[in-house]
């Protein structure tokens, strides 16, 4: 295959799309590449594969795209990262790019099948070149220089991992061990950390908190009700069990498959020790239940919009249970999802009031672990990746309270009417000519694909089709370090699939995302 014609279809302050045509044995392709130039898309012209299994098929179509992506061979340059068919006759085969058989930290390439017909491939090849092929440090070594690094020396939340991966970096991918650490600290600080060690000197090449701010027991399921953080009564699924109730929801269809349930608890203020939640009469109008009555309700609530919605069983789509914590030390201005459960702060009363009282707080958390689940996505690589991220937090928060287009306004200070956290249909942020490189802050560029999303859905008049489309496009379209672009396409392509393409909402999908400047 040899490149014929570079057309320069349109173009942002930030974000633009080039169109690369290509001609190959089984017709034109074409290749949509980043502001950046780097390829991210092929469409058309990729022909049929044949093979026994997915992976057989999906390498085949590699190997029609390894000029136009700069690799030599589709054998030995990916390893299987896993394969998903979808309810519409599609099967998205994901691969990691890698070195000697080890993973290359968010370089992921997909590949589309119907049947053996390949419809697109979407990721990113990474141009680099590996330091080493094996470690010179072992992996409890490793697991010691990461905690060390955290300043934390204390009881985990759970066991330290490590996992032998490259790290990009520049032009070069550092042989290195990706290390998990986790921690409620009782001073007040939390940790879901991961950190890249150098396998070579035990280094640090980058650490990162990635803290989302923002068996079975015995007992019988029963149903009580409560009183919430701003005083509305709540129907809640609890148990029954020594003569005591529990908030321990067991009618979700995870309980029957993996006895997965969603149970509340109470730090009492403090930020070590976890008390459950209970009630002799299970009518729980106390003040001081007032924000486990919330936690509990509205973490069913996001269960059951994922479960009727897409099917997903619990936020990994696997049955496990989660939990949450309320009340976590004084006068704690934040909530988190720390990558296996909620974790509330009561608010100082002026800034916030108790953040489990905000459905779409715990929409916006829950929904990290969905996210991540799908994706294992990457952070602190890539500006836009991380801004996605939160933006779709954003995005199921507003489908799921979808009352109005802002975020925390129920507890946000609480003495000012009318305030709120952030808004999509008007964010600080809501075009490529606002994009912030430099910002630490990721709710600021989180903004750009948040807007993309309110145009979308307010144009064709269903925020629950666009949440469809965006769950549909995560799902099987994305890879793990997605940059706008990459959205705007699996959008796109995701609609088609969906509605098909003649369908209105393709010409809406694709204004929505033009409107904001990401092409």
């Amino acid at each position: 295959m040899q490149k014929k014609l570079t057309t320069l279809v349109m173009c942002s302050v930030a974000a633009s799309l080039f169109a690369v045509t290509v001609s190959g044995a089984s017709g034109t392709q074409t290749a949509v590449q980043d502001e950046h130039g780097n390829t991210h898309t092929v469409l058309g012209g990729l022909g049929k594969v044949a093979g026994k299994t997915a992976e057989e098929r999906a390498l085949q179509a590699l190997e029609k795209v390894k000029t136009t992506y700069g690799f030599t061979q589709a054998q030995g340059s990916f390893k299987l990262h896993s394969t998903t068919p979808d309810n519409l006759g599609n099967t998205h085969t994901k691969f990691d790019q890698s070195f000697h058989g080890i993973p290359v930290y968010g370089a992921q390439m997909i590949v589309h099948e119907t049947n053996g017909v390949v419809q697109s491939i979407t990721g990113e090849y990474k141009q680099l070149q590996p330091d080493h092929s094996t470690a010179s440090i072992t992996t409890e070594t490793a697991i010691e220089k990461a905690q060390t690094h955290t300043g934390y020396q204390g009881a985990l939340s759970r066991p330290a991992t490590a996992e032998l991966i490259y790290f990009p970096q520049g032009k070069k991918a550092v042989l290195s061990y990706l290390v998990n650490i986790a921690y409620l600290d009782p001073t007040g600080e939390a940790g879901n950390w991961k950190i890249f060690i150098s396998t070579a000197d035990g280094s640090v090449v980058q650490a990162n908190n990635e803290l989302h701010f923002l068996t079975c027991s015995a007992g019988t399921p029963a149903t009580g009700t409560g009183v919430g953080v701003l005083g509305d009564t709540k129907s809640l699924n609890t148990t029954y069990r020594n003569l005591t109730y529990y908030l321990e929801d067991r009618t979700k269809a995870m309980y029957a498959a993996t006895c997965g349930m969603i149970s509340t608890y109470d730090f009492r203020n403090s930020t070590s020790t976890l008390y459950y939640a209970t009630d002799t009469d299970n009518i729980w109008n106390a003040s001081t239940q007032r924000a486990a009555v919330d936690a509990h309700y509205y973490m069913g609530k996001v269960y059951d919009y994922y479960y009727s919605t897409f099917n997903r069983n619990s936020l990994d789509g696997m049955g496990t249970g989660y939990y949450g914590a309320v009340r976590y030390s004084s006068r704690y201005n934040n909530a988190f999802w720390d990558g296996t459960r909620m974790v509330y702060g009561d608010g100082d009363g002026t800034i916030f009031i108790a953040m489990s009282g905000s459905y779409d707080v715990t929409a916006h958390e829950l929904t990290h672990g969905v996210y991540d689940a799908m994706l294992n996505p990457t952070y602190g690589i890539n500006k836009q990746s991380d801004a996605l991220r939160e933006s779709v937090s954003d995005v199921y928060a507003t489908v799921m309270d979808s009352n109005d287009w802002l975020i925390g306004e129920d507890i946000y200070t609480p003495a000012i009417s009318g305030d709120y956290i952030r808004n999509l249909a008007n964010p600080d942020a809501g075009h490529m000519s606002q994009f912030d490189p430099n910002t630490p802050d990721n709710y600021y560029n989180s903004g750009i694909p948040s807007k993309a999303f309110y145009n979308f859905a307010t144009s064709i008049g269903s925020r629950s089709i666009a949440g469809k489309v965006w769950y549909f496009a995560i799902n099987n379209y994305l890879t793990s370090t997605p940059t706008f672009s990459m959205m705007r396409m699996a959008t796109i392509e995701a609609t088609k699939a969906l509605y098909g393409s003649s369908s209105t909402y393709v010409t809406h999908i694709t204004n929505a995302w033009n409107n904001v400047g990401v092409y």
